[in-house]
């Protein structure tokens, strides 16, 4: 049992699910591979679902899923799931609070670990420039075309100078709900994610509000050299 990081469930643990064998998959991943499954759910009265390594993470009434972003670390050599929390970067009632505390979460993952997310009903509406940024260092593709009740699932890790080939993203036609995504895959337990390259990614220091003011000003070349 690990720590629980996210918005209002600080104090919380990763609670594990039900077991479902190969999380889906036909067959055994590798003893290098970890088995993962996403579910972004069909309609509001549904819930977004994730496993991982045979258990499941994220479920109806399990470690809070629900409306936002879901999201978990995992350690790369033994698979665990270190940390779990969810985000709801839909409700206007918390502005971007929610962004902020995701933002925060992600800056805190390990270097080398794994981070998981999968989305649930609406999840663009307060979701930050920033919190978007920081799923592209971490291997994002896709993030900026993410719209109102896109689904959306992804894996990736700090530091990875390429995009994920774990990804994908539906976008919806109109108000209406995009088709869901429900895809088991085998991921690799070292940093093997080999895809296309992307540049101007660097490892950069744990100091959001300059990178907030870099992100925004332009004209300070000096001071925010580094940080993107």
């Amino acid at each position: 049992m690990a720590a629980l990081g996210g918005s209002r469930n600080a104090d919380q643990t990763v609670e594990l699910g039900s077991k479902w064998k190969w999380c889906g998959m036909e067959t055994r991943c590798a003893p290098e591979e970890i088995p993962m499954h996403f579910f972004t759910g069909e309609s509001k009265d549904d819930s977004p679902r994730m496993c991982v390594g045979g258990y499941m993470v994220f479920d109806r009434g399990l470690n809070n899923a629900g409306r936002g972003l879901n999201v978990v670390s995992v350690e790369p050599k033994t698979g665990r799931v270190s940390s779990v929390a969810h985000f709801d970067t839909y409700e206007d009632a918390y502005s971007f609070a929610d962004s902020s505390k995701l933002e925060e979460w992600l800056e805190n993952v390990p270097l080398g670990n794994i981070m998981a997310v999968v989305s649930f009903d609406e999840a663009s509406n307060m979701l930050s420039d920033m919190a978007k940024r920081i799923f592209y260092e971490m291997g994002s593709s896709m993030i900026q075309r993410l719209k109102f009740r896109a689904s959306w699932y992804f894996v990736g890790h700090k530091g990875l100078a390429a995009y994920s080939p774990f990804e994908d993203l539906n976008i919806p036609t109109g108000n209406a709900w995009a088709k869901p995504i429900k895809t088991s895959i085998c991921l690799p337990k070292k940093r093997a994610f080999k895809s296309k390259g992307k540049p101007g990614i660097s490892l950069r220091p744990h100091n959001l509000p300059r990178r907030h003011f870099c992100l925004k000003h332009d004209g300070h070349r000096e001071f925010c050299d580094g940080m993107f």
